[in-house]
């Protein structure tokens, strides 16, 4: 009874959080620290921090950058907060035993951080609503792997007004691929 209650009350005060969080950020209050900062590390840091939900999901984490000198602007707490999101959404929703790629690689004027995962992919039918606050594929998909819907829609709204932009690929085979910019300029 006492876990119980103990996972209960966790879930309760990550709701909390991610609605306090989704009202700051939908009410442009969220104020941001950017300085410019090397993003692999702070991918690797992420990766780390977040081996748990690998391990819970009998999943793997893989990082994959040709340029270790890549620098942004980023606001570090929230490069974290959107990298955890990310992270742990793909491990829930990845086949068990499988990698999850993490890509970091230079663009033109950004730096674009991918995780792709190998699983069922994102319905057709639930994409437009991906990144709105509370929208969740299934109920089933719910119950069976946590979450507020909350999680997507903060991390759009995070790196958005951090001056990036954030896209999903799926395709039919079941491969899916969050990605974001960070600027490599301060934003304005």
């Amino acid at each position: 009874m006492l876990f119980i209650a103990q996972k209960n009350g966790k879930r309760l005060h990550a709701l909390v959080n991610d609605i306090l969080d989704f009202e700051k950020f939908s009410a442009k209050q969220m104020r941001f620290t950017l300085s410019l900062h090397q993003i692999v590390g702070l991918v690797e840091e992420a990766v780390l921090t977040n081996m748990t939900a690998a391990d819970k999901y009998d999943v793997r984490f893989d990082i994959v950058c040709l340029n270790r000198s890549l620098r942004g602007f980023i606001d570090p707490k929230r490069f974290q907060q959107v990298m955890a999101n990310l992270l742990t959404n793909a491990a829930k929703f990845a086949d068990k035993g499988s990698t999850i790629n993490v890509i970091v690689e230079g663009q033109v004027k950004a730096i674009q951080v991918s995780v792709t995962n190998e699983g069922d992919g994102i319905p057709v039918t639930f994409r437009e609503q991906i990144f709105k606050p509370f929208s969740q594929a299934t109920s089933s998909a719910t119950r069976a792997r946590g979450g507020t819907g909350l999680g997507l829609s903060i991390t759009k709204q995070i790196v958005e007004q951090t001056g990036g932009t954030i896209g999903f690929d799926s395709d039919q085979c079941g491969s899916t691929t969050f990605w974001f910019t960070v600027p490599i300029n301060e934003p304005g």
